[in-house]
C-alpha cells in the first residue's frame, strides 16, 4: 500500500523533501493527520490526497438518516414538525422549572441582594454605566447583567421575580442554543437529550432561579462555542454563525469580564492544538497563506470589528470616568488577582472540582467518567465525527483545568462546564440507541449508577449542605428531611439503568430518565427551595421589624456579619433608623440601645450572650426573643413580643 501511494506522489524538483512529507502525510497510520477545514482555499503541494475518512463503523443506517442536517434540501416537513415539537417541549417545560414560582421567595444572601440593589441604585440615580452600591462603586462585575436585571424590574417593578427574570429566561434560551447546536452537529434525537440533560442538572436549575451573572455567561458560552463549532463542521451559512458566535463573546466579556474570553480561548486552543498542531511540520512550506486561510476562515477580522464595536464604549466610559482606579480593581484585583491567589477566602484543592460536578450535576454524572473514556473510541480514522466529540472533550478540559488553577474558587464558577457534560453524555445515549450498540455502553449504565452513589452517599453522611455547597453557600437545609427523596431518586434511576442495559433503542426508557432527572428538579424547585427562605434572607425579620413597630423612628441594628439581604429589604427607609455594629462593638450596640424606647436587634446567635451582657450591664431593660428561625440569627427588641426572654436563651 505504501508503494502504491508513493507512485502517485510527485516530487517537486525544487525540494526534494517535498514528495517525502507529502508521502509521510498520506501514510500516517491510524488517522492521526489532522486536515484542514474544507474551503480553506490553501494551496496544496503536487500529489494526490487521501480519499475522505469514511464514516466511523459503529454508526448504522438508522443513524446516519436522522443525522442529516438541518439544511438539507430533501428535509420533509415531517422533520420540522418534530423539530418545533422539541423546541415546545424545551421552552414549556424549562418555563415551569425555571420561571414558574421563581418570585415566591426573597433575595438569597449573600449575592442575589447585592445585585437587586445595585440595579436599584443605578436606576435612582439615572447612572446606566457605573454601578453603584450603597453609595460606591461596585467594581465586582461588568455592566451587562445590572442592564439585563434593569429592563424587568423598570417594568415589572422591584420583586424578586423581575430579579431573577433574566437568569430564567436566559436558562430557557440557553436549552433552545444547545438543541440547535447539537441538532446540525449530530441529529435531532442527540440534541434534544443534550439539552434535557443541561436542562436538569441541579446547578443550571437552581442558578436559572437566583438573580446572578453566571447563567448568563453559560448562556453566552453556548452560543460563541457551539455556533463556533457549527461554523467549524457545517458549510452552511458559516460565516454567519461565526459572526454571531463573536456576538456572544462580547456579551459574555460584558457580563463577566475578560475571564470569558479567556474561556474561550482556552477552549479553542485546546481544540485547534490537537486539530492543527500535529501537522505543522507538513505545512511549513504554506506560511502566511496557511495562517490567512484560518484568520478568513474562522472571520477573525469581522470578529474583533465585532468585539471592538460592543465592548470598547463601556470600558472606555468606565476609564475615563475613574482612570486608573477602574483598572486596578475592575481588571486587575477581580480578574488577575482572583486568579492568581484566593480572594476572600474562597479557597479549595485540586479535587475542589470534582465534587462540584458529582454533586451539582447528577443524577446524568454517573454517566460522564465513562463517556471520557469512550465516546472518542472507535474510530479507525480521524474525521469530523470524531473531531466534533473532541471540541465538546476539549471544552469540558479547558474550563476544568482553567478554574481548577485558578486561586480563587467558588461552586457556581463551575457552571459553563455543564453544557459540555451534557453533550457528552447524550452521546453516550447516542451510541445506545445505535442498532450496532458498542460494547462499551451497557458496562457505563451500570458503572453510571455506581458513580451516582457517591453524592447519594454524601448527602447522606455530610448532611443535606452538600447539596447548597454546590450552589451559592454552605448552609444546611434544617427545616426540611430530603433524603428519603434522594434515596427513592437512586432506586428509581438504578432500575432504568438496568432496563436500559436489557433494552436499547427504547425511547421510553430514554425518556423516562429524563423524567425522573425533571422530577428532581421539580421537587427542589417548588417544594425545597421555597422552605428554605427564612433560613438564608434577611427578609422575614425585616419585614416584621417593618410591620410591628411602635412607629417609623423605632430603631433596626444589626449586630455580626453583615447580610446583605438586610440592606436590600431596608433600603428606602430612613438612614437614620438603620445601624451596624461589628463583632467587636457589644458595648457600642449597648449603649445605644440603653437610650432607646424601641429598638429590634437581629444578632449573630453564637455572639448573642456576648451582646446579652453588655446590655445588662448598660440597661436594666428586658429583651424578648422575637424569632429564631433562622439557624445563624436571630431578632430580638426591648419590647415585650414574646412570652419568654431573652435572658433565658441557651449560649
Amino acid at each position: 500500500m505504501v508503494e502504491r501511494y508513493l507512485a502517485g506522489v510527485a516530487v517537486d524538483g525544487s525540494n526534494p523533501f517535498a514528495g517525502l512529507l507529502k508521502a509521510y502525510r498520506l501514510c500516517r497510520p491510524y488517522g492521526l493527520y489532522f486536515p484542514l477545514p474544507m474551503n480553506t482555499d490553501i494551496p496544496e503541494t503536487s500529489g494526490p490526497e487521501p480519499a475522505s475518512s469514511p464514516a466511523p463503523e459503529t454508526l448504522d443506517a438508522d443513524a446516519v438518516d436522522d443525522n442529516r442536517p438541518l439544511h438539507d434540501e430533501d428535509e420533509r416537513p415531517k422533520d420540522r414538525l418534530w423539530d418545533m415539537l422539541c423546541i415546545l417541549t424545551l421552552i414549556i417545560g424549562g418555563s415551569f422549572l425555571y420561571i414558574y414560582g421563581a418570585g415566591s421567595y426573597s433575595l438569597w444572601d449573600p449575592w442575589e441582594p447585592k445585585y437587586a440593589q445595585t440595579v436599584i441604585e443605578m436606576r435612582q440615580q439615572g447612572e446606566y454605566i457605573t454601578p453603584y452600591y450603597e453609595g460606591h462603586v461596585r467594581w465586582t462585575k461588568p455592566i451587562f447583567v445590572y442592564w439585563a436585571m434593569m429592563v424587568p424590574m423598570s417594568i415589572g417593578g422591584n420583586t424578586e421575580l423581575m430579579a431573577r427574570l433574566p437568569s430564567a429566561v436566559a436558562a430557557v434560551f440557553g436549552l433552545l442554543l444547545l438543541f440547535y447546536v447539537v441538532r446540525r452537529l449530530f441529529d435531532r434525537r442527540t440534541g434534544m437529550m443534550a439539552a434535557c440533560i443541561l436542562g436538569t442538572m441541579p446547578q443550571y436549575f437552581y442558578l436559572a432561579r437566583q438573580a446572578m451573572p453566571d447563567m448568563l455567561l453559560t448562556v453566552f458560552l453556548i452560543g460563541a462555542l457551539g455556533l463556533f463549532a457549527v461554523g467549524r463542521f457545517d458549510a452552511e451559512k458559516r460565516p454567519w454563525h461565526m459572526r454571531i458566535g463573536y456576538v456572544f463573546i462580547a456579551l459574555a466579556v460584558l457580563t463577566k469580564g475578560p475571564v470569558a474570553g479567556a474561556l474561550v480561548l482556552g477552549v479553542c486552543g485546546l481544540f485547534w492544538l490537537i486539530e492543527f498542531v500535529p501537522r505543522t511540520h507538513l505545512h511549513w512550506r504554506r506560511g502566511p497563506a496557511a495562517l490567512w486561510a484560518m484568520i478568513r476562515f474562522y472571520q477573525v477580522i469581522p470578529g474583533i470589528v465585532i468585539l471592538v464595536l460592543l465592548t470598547a464604549p463601556w470600558y472606555i466610559a468606565m476609564y475615563q470616568k475613574h482612570r486608573g482606579e477602574f483598572i486596578e480593581k475592575a481588571i486587575v484585583y477581580e480578574n488577575i488577582e482572583r486568579f492568581s491567589t484566593p480572594i476572600r477566602d474562597h479557597t479549595g484543592t485540586v479535587s475542589y472540582y470534582f465534587s462540584t460536578i458529582f454533586h451539582g450535576m447528577y443524577p446524568w454524572c454517573g454517566l460522564l467518567p465513562v463517556a471520557l473514556c469512550c465516546v472518542l473510541f472507535g474510530f479507525r480514522t480521524i474525521n469530523d465525527e470524531l473531531r466534533k466529540r473532541w471540541f465538546f472533550v476539549a471544552w469540558f478540559l479547558a474550563v476544568f483545568l482553567l478554574f481548577t488553577m485558578a486561586g480563587t474558587k467558588l461552586q457556581h464558577y463551575l457552571l459553563p462546564i455543564a453544557p459540555a457534560v451534557a453533550v457528552l453524555t447524550a452521546l453516550v445515549w447516542r451510541a445506545w440507541f445505535q442498532a450496532d450498540m458498542p460494547f462499551w455502553v451497557r458496562p457505563a449504565l451500570l458503572i453510571s449508577i455506581l458513580f451516582l452513589m457517591l453524592p447519594i452517599r454524601d448527602f447522606d453522611l455530610e448532611g443535606d449542605r452538600w447539596l447548597w455547597d454546590n450552589f451559592t453557600n454552605k448552609r444546611n437545609i434544617d427545616n426540611i428531611d430530603v433524603q428519603p427523596f434522594l434515596d427513592r431518586l437512586l432506586i428509581i434511576w438504578s432500575v432504568g439503568m438496568v432496563l436500559a442495559t436489557l433494552i436499547n433503542r427504547s425511547r421510553i426508557i430514554a425518556g423516562a430518565t429524563v423524567l425522573i432527572a425533571y422530577a428532581n428538579g421539580m421537587y427542589f424547585c417548588h417544594e425545597v427551595m421555597p422552605t428554605q427562605d427564612v433560613e438564608r434572607s434577611m427578609a422575614a425579620y425585616v419585614e416584621y421589624y417593618k410591620s410591628h413597630r411602635l412607629d417609623e423612628t423605632s430603631d433596626l441594628a444589626f449586630y455580626g456579619k453583615h447580610r446583605y439581604s438586610t440592606a436590600y429589604y431596608c433600603y428606602g427607609m430612613d438612614d437614620d433608623t438603620l445601624h451596624y455594629y461589628s463583632r467587636s462593638e457589644p458595648e457600642n450596640l449597648a449603649e445605644f440601645a440603653h437610650n432607646q424606647t424601641e429598638i429590634y436587634i437581629i444578632t449573630e446567635k453564637k455572639y448573642w450572650q456576648r451582646l446579652y451582657a453588655e446590655l445588662q450591664k448598660h440597661s436594666g431593660k428586658s429583651w424578648y426573643y422575637v424569632s429564631r428561625e433562622h439557624p445563624r440569627y436571630w431578632l430580638v427588641t426591648n419590647t415585650p413580643k414574646d412570652e419568654r426572654r431573652a435572658g433565658d436563651a441557651p449560649e
